[in-house]
């Protein structure tokens, strides 16, 4: 971790920024219109207990330091993406991909044991399809 303040506050920032990009995934709601970050929330229920609208979790603070840890070696929000577009056509619309490419997904495996309480289905993106035959 660096030695200056000034420099851990930069990690922290970009902590809070990756925290805020997911937010969409967070329980609860904001407890007010103009608040600039997405705690404290109201409706929150983690680990079978329901969290005052009015305090920061220790496992939101605890989760946010994690990030910033981690920012500090690379970066958390990255600005890039490819489509690994091959050929396009667009008389009748036609795509063709290359095979393989490469993709970039941030992995932030501690700091998500802390934070997957408060998230929406403990963090899971999975979708579950059922089949009626």
């Amino acid at each position: 971790m660096p030695q200056a303040e000034y420099e851990r506050d930069i990690l922290q920032i970009k902590a809070m920024d990756s925290f805020t990009n997911g937010e969409g995934n967070l329980k609860g709601c904001r407890v007010s219109a103009d608040q600039e970050l997405p705690y404290p929330r109201s409706g929150v229920c983690a680990n079978g207990f329901n969290i005052a609208s009015d305090t920061i979790p220790s496992g939101i603070k605890r989760g946010l330091l994690e990030l910033a840890i981690q920012v500090n070696g690379s970066e958390l929000l990255i600005n890039s993406s490819s489509t690994n577009v091959k050929r396009k056509k667009l008389g009748p619309l036609e795509t063709e991909y290359f095979s393989g490419g490469s993709s970039v997904h941030v992995k932030t495996g501690k700091a998500d044991a802390y934070l997957k309480p408060y998230k929406n289905n403990n963090g899971n993106n999975n979708l579950l399809e059922r089949t009626m035959r």
